[in-house]
């Protein structure tokens, strides 16, 4: 079954929360008790499809998403995975955390108050991801322009003057109105004039290019010891093996064969790029916590110093040669900015 990894981002208050909601709620994807709790509104305007994204306690608060909200679900042969992300300035870290894990970026703009530079910093940093393979700008709140078509075009053509001259490529512009239900599932009758599909069917359609090379790594997240062997809980990115591979320990540099695989209770022959496995080895090694394996014919290497694109968020700018510190999976180490471009450097 072919994954979808879906993001939405924009300025805050654009609607991301609620095109989310509206689009799990038509599709069938909500819970019981969910379902119980949209009943209970007798007037389906009075409906805040937000609250299915929202889950802690100060964003149903203050009504704002504040941390990444995950969704999982099966919509027709895809397995889908919503990524809900906050857009207010101050979280802009967490929006780009979600940017990490999506296929697909949904850019919210709400059309009564245009292209805001919070929404010009989210297209910048969706742009800096190889892994988001379409980038869909869903012009919301077309309910409050009274549907317009002019407002529309305008809106649409200010979107594509700055991604031009950001070089931002996008792939589709589609007017909504997220807490209606216009171009969500369904062809909306007030937007005649946009005869190019709904958020839905545009996502069905989405081909996306395999990005499973087989060049990632494990984590071991657990070791367990019953007295007779140890068992390895490991956390897989774009890594898949067999039974009977080697699998190398990219710290020691030792390497151990898989002798027995499990996932879901059950024992397997092929990792199959799932996302969490356990592992017993034929040989022990040197394995701990935290540790990273790789295959043993990896290019894989451990290494005092890399390249790398900075999305900066603090409100100090970023110092050379002051001692900060790195997390890389699991690890955190001690370092230092030796070389900073200012063309590589975006600050929020």
């Amino acid at each position: 079954m072919d994954s979808l990894k879906i993001m939405t981002c924009g300025s805050v208050d654009d609607g991301k929360s609620t095109l989310l909601g509206r689009l799990m709620h038509e599709t069938g994807n909500i819970h019981k008790d969910q379902s119980t709790f949209l009943e209970s509104f007798t007037n389906n305007a009075d409906i805040d499809y937000s609250l299915l994204l929202d889950g802690l306690i100060d964003e149903k608060e203050q009504g704002i998403t504040i941390d990444i909200a995950f969704k999982y679900f099966k919509l027709k042969n895809k397995q889908v995975m919503l990524i809900d992300s906050p857009g207010h300035k101050e979280y802009t870290k967490n929006m780009a955390n979600a940017a990490t894990f999506a296929d697909v970026a949904l850019i919210l703009v709400d059309i009564s108050k245009g292209v805001t530079n919070q929404t010009k910093k989210h297209l910048e940093i969706v742009s800096l991801f190889p892994n988001i393979q379409y980038k869909i700008i869903c012009i919301n709140k077309m309910d409050k322009v009274n549907f317009s078509k002019q407002e529309f075009l305008y809106t649409k053509k200010t979107i594509t003057d700055y991604c031009n001259k950001k070089n931002i490529r996008i792939d589709k512009i589609i007017p909504i109105s997220a807490i209606n239900g216009d171009n969500v599932t369904k062809t909306s009758k007030s937007m005649k004039f946009y005869k190019e599909g709904t958020i839905f069917e545009s996502l069905m359609n989405l081909k996306l290019k395999s990005q499973k090379q087989n060049k990632g790594s494990s984590i071991v997240r657990l070791v367990e010891f019953d007295g007779r062997s140890r068992r390895y809980f490991l956390e897989n990115d774009d890594i898949s093996y067999n039974k009977g591979d080697y699998l190398t320990n990219v710290y020691s540099q030792e390497s151990a064969r898989v002798k027995k695989i499990y996932h879901n209770f059950q024992q397997i022959e092929n990792s199959n790029f799932y996302k969490n496995t356990v592992v017993e080895f034929s040989n022990d090694i040197s394995i701990n916590k935290g540790d990273t394996l790789v295959h043993k014919n990896s290019k894989a290497m451990v290494s005092n110093s890399f390249k790398a694109k900075i999305i900066w968020c603090s409100n100090n700018n970023l110092v050379k040669n002051k001692r900060y510190e790195f997390k890389f999976h699991s690890r955190s180490i001690k370092g230092f900015v030796f070389k900073v471009s200012s063309t590589n450097v975006k600050k929020n």
